[in-house]
């Protein structure tokens, strides 16, 4: 399951860090002490039905003291969730009440940064702020007190088309070997992501996560060609092109 492969490796710290270096304000990035990044416990909290099996949570502190969390909501589906910003409102409003039960309250709730990361074809249209979905007349004054929410959406494919992704950061090639349709730039982006990982000292169990989750993304991890030497069949995948690799993926598939 695509969903699993991903709870995997965002459970891993050095690719957290890597996420939020690449796709959170750079200003905030600057307060934050990854030396004491730490992935917080997401068990169900409040009701029943707010339990989401493929949420991480990390909990990290500033360099100037205190702590804030950053929850990534991994959505692995084909279109859009338009509710969305309710459940993170729901998520994250359960998450607060039982933080100041656990909590000493005088000191204040930390903050919660509620991460979207979207793997879908279709473009993500729905809200990302509570306000966008509110009717205010025009030229009212109301909206000033309004109750807001909002997330960090990352729409992976989007990203990818747009030419929008970080620089300095795995996350480019990385998301750029799963979603590219062209062969050549998946090639150069698959064993940059290799590379990287390597120079990182990830351990050779997690390398061969993030490979699985790249293969699983294009298709590749059903032909036996491909099978028998990786670096060997992504190669070979980009020497045919895609409309080749795909044809000949359907008929041994």
């Amino acid at each position: 399951m695509a969903d699993t492969q991903y709870k995997q490796l965002f459970s891993n710290p050095w690719l957290a860090e890597q996420f939020i270096r690449a796709f959170i304000d750079p200003d905030f990035v600057d307060e934050v002490d990854f030396s004491s990044l730490e992935q917080h416990p997401t068990e169900s909290i409040g009701e029943a039905d707010q339990r989401r099996l493929n949420d991480i949570m990390w909990k990290a502190g500033y360099r100037q003291g205190g702590d804030l969390y950053v929850l990534f909501m991994i959505e692995e589906q084909s279109k859009p969730e338009e509710q969305m910003v309710f459940r993170v409102c729901g998520y994250v409003n359960n998450w607060y009440a039982h933080l100041s039960v656990v909590q000493d309250m005088e000191t204040g709730l930390p903050l919660i940064i509620p991460v979207v990361v979207y793997t879908g074809r279709a473009r993500w249209r729905a809200a990302t702020r509570l306000r966008d979905l509110v009717a205010i007349p025009a030229g009212s004054t109301i909206s000033a007190p309004l109750v807001d929410a909002q997330y960090i959406l990352v729409d992976e494919k989007r990203l990818v088309k747009e030419g929008r992704l970080p620089t300095d950061n795995i996350f480019a090639p990385l998301l750029t070997s799963m979603h590219t349709d062209m062969a050549e730039d998946f090639y150069k982006s698959y064993l940059e992501t290799h590379d990287i990982l390597q120079v990182a000292q990830q351990p050779a169990s997690f390398i061969e996560k993030v490979e699985n989750l790249i293969e699983k993304s294009q298709n590749m991890n059903e032909v036996e060609w491909f099978k028998t030497d990786k670096l060997s069949g992504v190669e070979q995948m980009a020497k045919r092109g895609f409309p080749k690799w795909q044809e000949e993926f359907f008929q041994r598939g």
